[in-house]
């Protein structure tokens, strides 16, 4: 009837346990937090670096959807934003100009 003399194999139901336990997930989470313009082929070297669990990017992407994270949450900065360094940056870019040297100059007219 059968085509081996061996029972069969036991095989459990339901989802495989995943890679990544929770511990983990919210260690991705912090570092999403320090550095949110992280991408996720990053996210994969820290998951591996840190504990050592060997993941694909689908898993990351799966990780991120399940936890509700995106990459405009990472754009916010507006409200911790210094006023004073940033009058100053645009103070600094304001004193820049174009400036190329004569030589280059004088080659393009010399060309024509």
């Amino acid at each position: 009837m059968y085509s081996s003399p061996f029972k069969p194999q036991f095989r459990p139901k339901g989802a495989p346990p995943r890679k990544v336990f929770k511990a983990a997930e919210n260690g991705l989470i912090a570092y999403l937090e320090e550095q949110p313009w992280a991408m996720q082929k990053e996210m994969v070297w820290y998951i591996w670096e840190e504990w050592g669990i060997n993941v694909r990017q689908s898993t990351i992407s799966r990780i991120l959807k399940r936890r509700r994270w995106s990459n405009k949450k990472g754009q916010r900065v507006g409200v911790r934003q210094n006023d004073e360094l940033r009058l100053n940056w645009v103070a600094d870019m304001l004193r820049l100009t174009a400036v190329q040297p004569e030589s280059s100059v004088s080659y393009a007219f010399r060309m024509l």
